[in-house]
């Protein structure tokens, strides 16, 4: 993923919008990969959560172009927490990506949804903010079965 990111920039240089544009079909691939292969590794949590190896570059791609993949960062950071996906591991590259933290999901998720509240918001996102930053567990439960139907 390093090496495409650092392709993206060095042929992309010269034009920042071409790049935001590519950017943001990287980050829909890996949601794709993410969600639908046989053993997900967690590679759309990493790439938002690694922010050692990744910097804030794909946060800024979902706040600027691609704000409907916030439902996704936070379903893949619930999944993430559990055993259902597995941690990121690269054994081909020299630096691991780092595990995704237990607490991405109110460290990074929350603090974008609830900054992007008023330009982007959907059932999903009203639903984190419900049980994440109000504690309303009943306004939570409505949210959820708005998702559901």
């Amino acid at each position: 993923m390093r090496k495409i990111k650092d392709i993206l920039k060095a042929r992309l240089a010269e034009s920042p919008m071409q790049m935001l544009h590519q950017t943001s079909w990287l980050l829909h691939w890996c949601l794709v990969f993410s969600f639908t292969a046989e053993k997900s590794n967690g590679l759309f949590a990493a790439l938002l959560a690694d922010k050692t190896n990744f910097g804030d570059a794909y946060l800024n791609v979902i706040q600027l172009r691609c704000p409907h993949l916030m439902r996704y960062m936070v379903a893949s950071f619930l999944l993430g927490r559990s055993s259902y996906q597995p941690q990121p591991t690269s054994q081909t590259s020299r630096t691991p990506i780092n595990t995704l933290s237990k607490d991405a999901l109110p460290t990074i998720a929350l603090p974008m949804i609830l900054a992007e509240e008023e330009a982007y918001s959907d059932s999903f996102t009203q639903f984190t903010i419900s049980l994440f930053e109000d504690f309303d567990f009943d306004q939570a439960l409505k949210k959820a079965n708005e998702i559901y139907d």
